[in-house]
């Protein structure tokens, strides 16, 4: 339900709708500038999940609907909590047991990103954009 909600307010609606009133690069800036203010403010949470905005960004415009940025930011979110919980959150099936700074791999199981999500989040982006299109 989280990553379905999201997904209409900043790349369905949202975004959409900035498209019909702004030339690019405004609505694709402002939507993943908005995504990324929805989560903490903290200087590393807002950079990786502004990495992760565009990188569903570009599944948003690659596939012309908000399904397959749904799909991944679902399946993101699964990862994180269901599966590779934190150790002292909700049961997940592989609690992690972390070893290693924060500033690398974050805190899985709550959004605050590291630096590795962060460079993957923008691998996917350009991986995204970069990919030949079959139209």
């Amino acid at each position: 339900a989280v990553a379905l909600n999201e997904e209409l307010v900043f790349r369905g609606y949202g975004y959409t709708t900035l498209k019909l009133a702004l030339p690019e690069p405004f609505p694709s800036a402002i939507a993943t500038a908005l995504f990324a203010l929805a989560h903490p403010i903290k200087p590393r949470t807002l950079i990786g999940e502004a990495a992760l905005g565009l990188a569903l960004l570009a599944m948003r415009q690659r596939s012309g609907s908000i399904w397959m940025p749904v799909g991944f930011h679902w399946a993101s979110n699964v990862l994180q909590s269901a599966v590779f919980g934190p150790a002292d959150g909700a049961p997940s099936l592989r609690p992690l047991q972390l070893h290693g700074p924060a500033f690398w791999i974050g805190r899985p199981g709550h959004p605050d990103p590291g630096l590795t999500a962060t460079l993957v989040s923008l691998a996917v982006a350009i991986s995204v954009w970069a990919w030949p299109s079959t139209q």
